[in-house]
């Protein structure tokens, strides 16, 4: 059983860098159709801030910061000049400067917004539970109170429930 849980854990953590792969994929592949469609001049990180941002809010703070460094990765080899790696003008170095510390900022934010959500949703299950058992108390006051007796019988014939 525990290996099972060990096994799902590990397939969850590696889907969700799957997925940081796919996105830069994506927003590779979508910048190659766009530059063929319209033409070269596009800004450079155009279709790598929603790649970055899929990543970080569906798989988290590593996934996103995998997905600004593989995006980072493939403009400087393939759209900034020259072709390959390295960067040879110093806009280009604080274009990719920009992109790494935005993509690193929305990485945080949205592992700030996952976490969020967890706690709210571990809240309203609290609270939920916290209903139940109150009308399971006040079902059970109301039970011992009546001037009726009352039981429970369960279908193998124990008695489960009754009142004074």
């Amino acid at each position: 059983m525990n290996s099972e849980k060990h096994s799902m854990v590990l397939l969850q953590r590696v889907s969700r860098y799957a997925l940081a792969v796919g996105a830069v994929t994506l927003g590779s592949l979508l910048r190659y159709g766009m530059d063929v469609w319209v033409g070269p001049g596009l800004p450079t990180y155009i279709t790598f801030y929603p790649a970055v941002m899929l990543a970080a809010l569906l798989g988290g703070f590593g996934p996103g910061l995998m997905a600004t460094g593989l995006a980072a990765m493939a403009v400087d080899y393939s759209l900034l000049l020259p072709v390959g790696i390295g960067i040879a003008a110093f806009r280009d170095a604080v274009g990719i400067g920009l992109f790494i510390s935005m993509g690193v900022f929305m990485s945080v934010v949205a592992e700030l917004y996952r976490r969020t959500r967890v706690k709210a949703a571990a809240y309203d299950q609290e609270v939920a539970l916290r209903e139940v058992m109150q009308q399971k108390e006040f079902l059970a006051d109301v039970l011992q109170g009546s001037s009726q007796p009352f039981a429970v019988e369960y279908l193998d014939g124990r008695i489960g429930l009754f009142n004074n």
